[in-house]
């Protein structure tokens, strides 16, 4: 897998490398990534929407990202996404973290005697090798410069979107439903 992953055809991105291949999840040398992923997402699916109809993730899109030292990932997010994750392949554990903003300003300004991801405006998350994040593609995220590091972070994110049918009859007084595919 480390071969196939670290021999792909990179782009420059604004502050570090990704790979040309943009569906690198379908290749069969990363069948067992690939795998986890998928029962991942739909854990989370499960756990976060449980939606009452038919409804599931479909990953759309899938690259490799390669940050060396005094390299950075940008801030941004994933529009056309519903739930973006991330899978760490290397990384200095103890060292490496990515940030993530609320898309939105606070009503009130309140001052917490503990700060926890639910009441910051922007936290972080240690990057650990082997690990997934999965997240609300609208949130802005990013990946502070490397320095001193020993190694790359290499990492595998990707995008997904719905698929089948969303919409309730009730909350619409018409019969409206969308079936996505």
């Amino acid at each position: 897998e480390m071969d196939f992953i670290v021999n792909q055809t990179t782009h420059t991105n604004t502050g570090n490398e990704f790979s040309l291949n943009t569906q690198i999840l379908q290749s069969t040398e990363l069948s067992t990534i690939n795998h986890f992923i998928h029962d991942s997402l739909e854990s989370y699916w499960k756990k976060v929407y449980d939606p009452s109809n038919n409804l599931q993730l479909k990953i759309t899109q899938s690259w490799a990202n390669y940050t060396r030292q005094g390299q950075f990932h940008h801030k941004h997010n994933h529009p056309n996404s519903v739930v973006s994750g991330v899978f760490y392949v290397q990384t200095l554990d103890d060292i490496d973290r990515i940030y993530f903003e609320k898309p939105y300003k606070d009503f009130l300004l309140i001052p917490s005697v503990t700060y926890t991801q639910f009441n910051s405006r922007i936290w972080w998350f240690r990057a650990e090798t082997n690990a997934l994040i999965l997240f609300p593609s609208h949130l802005d995220h990013w990946v502070a410069p490397i320095s001193n590091q020993r190694s790359d972070r290499i990492s595998i994110a990707f995008n997904t979107f719905i698929e089948g049918e969303i919409g309730e009859e009730s909350f619409y007084k018409s019969n409206f439903t969308l079936t996505v595919s």
